[in-house]
């Protein structure tokens, strides 16, 4: 309240949030009591891994009978081959993993998305960090609490994945830059090393522009690459290596192309004709095309600061081999972008409010997220406000 008046828009965000975070524990609450649905989402890949490594050792994680064997024994019954879920995930994580994993697969979910909820909670903190420091108070605590409440961030609680912690590396990555703090940066850099396409995107543009923060994670890339083959061994790195070409692939073994929102699976949804091998070497084309993309933006903006990162994360997710839902939790920093933005075109300016994480995520809810159109929609139209020049405040 204010001068006696009531603040309806504070009310609005404040009921708007509270409304996503029942509906999210609500959804949550009722998969994790029912058999058929905690089994049925990628923790089980993470679950199984862990077992493996806690039961036979890490360098078996990556075996695929292995890990066959495993998630019969979660769900119950026997999966085909196209049922298993692999686990496309640095060996580095496996330690951190497993501290959480016991023989209750239910509590170990718990544990885990505790675990991931924290590191979100820290996310934010450091997403935070990127706000100009003349952002007025109310304008910030309404993006914040946008943000908390984004549905793809829930959505990766809910199935249980690490996308937390690649949030949190690219905010370390975008904080430690502007603060000048390197080690930070090649930390951030290091995290986002658990979805490989993305950092080799973004790699060559920092090597470019902050040489210093790339060899610092040079030094953090090498400690992990060698606790990562200590774990495995050679074998076990060999299983690795194959797992990956089998996410490469796009086909099968849970990775359901057709539901990811970059230009494969757009292209196996509208152009399916062209043949999934087809569709296949066309995006990893496009892929490899971005690395001299993103360098030669790089070199024009010659820095790398909310916008700039912000533009590079949405070429990435419409560009990378491997994207679903749940990633879409990296539109917040272009989202943020488009927030700072001073909008005078009367269009424009219904866009811009228009893209508050907290009405994306009801219009998100709306369609359930099984439809790919909107989230495509809203990739196209940040497209827009981010190539287009405006003048940002």
């Amino acid at each position: 309240m204010d001068n006696g008046k009531i603040n309806y828009q504070r009310i609005l965000l404040i009921a708007g949030a509270l409304s996503l975070f029942i509906y999210y524990l609500f959804q949550w609450v009722q998969m994790i009591s029912n058999p058929v649905l905690r089994t049925s989402l990628d923790f089980v890949a993470y679950y199984s891994a862990a077992r493996i490594m806690q039961e036979q050792g890490a360098t078996q994680v990556y075996d695929f009978e292995s890990l066959h064997m495993m998630e019969n024994q979660v769900v119950g019954y026997e999966l085909g081959d196209e049922q298993v879920l692999p686990y496309l995930h640095m060996p580095f994580l496996l330690p951190m993993l497993s501290i959480f994993v016991d023989e209750n697969y239910t509590a170990s979910f718990l544990r885990w998305v505790l675990f991931l909820v924290f590191i979100f909670v820290l996310g934010f903190y450091i997403f935070s960090k990127l706000f100009p420091d003349d952002m007025p108070p109310a304008a910030r605590n309404r993006f914040v609490l946008g943000a908390v409440t984004f549905f793809p961030c829930f959505v990766s609680l809910l199935l249980g994945q690490n996308t937390a912690i690649l949030f949190l590396g690219v905010a370390l990555l975008g904080w430690g830059i502007a603060s000048e703090k390197e080690w930070l940066a090649g930390l951030g850099l290091a995290l986002v090393s658990l979805r490989p396409h993305i950092l080799l995107l973004i790699l060559p543009p920092v090597f470019i522009l902050y040489r210093r923060v790339f060899w610092k994670f040079f030094f953090i890339g090498l400690v992990l690459a060698a606790l990562s083959f200590f774990l495995l061994g050679i074998q076990g790195m060999q299983n690795f290596l194959h797992i990956m070409l089998l996410a490469a692939g796009g086909q099968g073994y849970g990775l359901n192309i057709e539901s990811m929102m970059n230009v494969q699976g757009f292209l196996v949804r509208n152009l399916s004709f062209l043949g999934r091998d087809t569709i296949r070497i066309v995006g990893w084309v496009i892929y490899l095309a971005g690395i001299p993309g993103l360098c030669w933006l790089a070199i024009r903006e010659k820095k790398l600061d909310v916008h700039v990162l912000g533009k590079m994360l949405l070429i990435c997710i419409v560009i990378v081999p491997h994207l679903h839902f749940h990633d879409l939790a990296l539109l917040l920093f272009p989202l943020l972008s488009v927030y700072l933005g001073n909008e005078t075109s009367a269009i424009f300016n219904g866009l811009q409010k228009l893209l508050h994480p907290m009405i994306l995520s009801f219009l998100f809810l709306f369609g359930l997220f099984q439809e790919t159109f909107f989230p495509s929609l809203v990739i196209l139209i940040l497209f827009i406000f981010l190539f287009y020049k405006r003048k940002i405040s």
